[in-house]
C-alpha cells in the first residue's frame, strides 16, 4: 500500500517501467516474433501431416525469367537452301536445226491474164528457203475441183532468187471460154516427191488430183482465164 501521504517511495518505479524495462523490449520482441514463428512452423508440418494423400501443395509461382531475344535466323534458312538446292540440268533437244519455210512469190502470169488453152506459157517468180525442196505447177480447175500437174518435171531452181518454169498450159477438154483457173507454184518435199514421180507429163497429158499429194504445199497462186 502507498503511504497514506500518497507520495511513492524514491525507489518505486512505474508499474510499466517495472514489467518492461527499455533495454529488455527488443529481446521481448524478438522473441514474440520466433515464437509466432513455431507456432506457424507447427500448423504446417501438422497440416502437412493431416492433409489427404495427393491433395497438392501450394507453391509460390517461380519468378518468370526474363525474356530473351530469338537467336537470329541461321545460313540455313528456306530461302538459302532453296538457292544451294542443284539446279535441274539443261533439257538436251533431239531435234535437228530448224529450217526456214520456204517463201515463193509468183510474178507471171498477172492475175486476170487470159490464156490460150493447149498453149505452153512461162510461169515466174522468186523463191527463198528452198532447201531440198521441188518447185511444181499446177492448174486447179475452180469449175471441177480438180488439180492438174501442168508442168514437164522438177527443175533445178537453184538458190534464193528468181526461178522460172515452162507449163504445158490449159488442157483442151479442161472447160469452156471464160472458165477460170489457178496458176499454182506448189512447193514439194520428199513426201510429195514420191507421189509424183514417175508420172507422165506432157503431150496433152494432165495427171490430176482430187486433193493435192501429202507433202505438197501451195507456195503462191495466182487466177487467170481461158480463151
Amino acid at each position: 500500500m502507498e503511504p497514506a501521504s500518497g507520495k511513492r517511495p524514491k525507489h518505486a518505479l512505474p508499474q510499466q517501467e517495472r514489467l518492461w524495462p527499455p533495454s529488455a523490449r527488443p529481446f521481448v520482441a524478438f522473441g514474440v516474433a520466433t515464437a509466432l514463428a513455431a507456432l506457424s512452423l507447427l500448423w504446417t508440418v501438422s497440416d502437412d501431416h493431416n492433409r489427404p494423400p495427393g491433395t497438392p501443395v501450394l507453391v509460390p509461382p517461380a519468378a518468370a525469367s526474363p525474356s530473351r531475344e530469338a537467336p537470329p535466323a541461321s545460313p540455313t534458312s528456306a530461302a538459302t537452301r532453296a538457292s544451294l538446292s542443284p539446279s535441274p540440268s539443261p533439257t538436251r533437244s533431239t531435234a535437228g536445226p530448224s529450217r526456214r519455210a520456204a517463201k515463193v512469190d509468183l510474178t507471171r502470169p498477172d492475175d486476170g491474164d487470159v490464156l490460150f488453152d493447149d498453149d505452153d506459157f512461162t510461169v515466174e517468180g522468186n523463191v527463198s528457203g528452198l532447201g531440198d525442196d521441188d518447185l511444181r505447177i499446177f492448174i486447179f480447175d475452180e469449175d471441177d475441183e480438180t488439180f492438174y500437174l501442168a508442168d514437164y518435171g522438177p527443175e533445178d531452181v537453184g538458190g534464193d532468187g528468181p526461178w522460172d518454169i515452162r507449163s504445158t498450159g490449159i488442157g483442151t477438154d479442161f472447160g469452156r471460154d471464160g472458165d477460170t483457173y489457178l496458176v499454182q507454184a506448189v512447193l514439194a518435199d520428199r513426201s510429195c516427191r514420191r507421189s509424183l514421180d514417175g508420172l507422165e507429163l506432157g503431150n496433152d497429158r494432165y495427171p490430176d488430183f482430187r486433193d493435192l499429194p501429202d507433202g505438197c504445199r501451195v507456195g503462191d497462186q495466182v487466177r487467170v482465164e481461158e480463151d
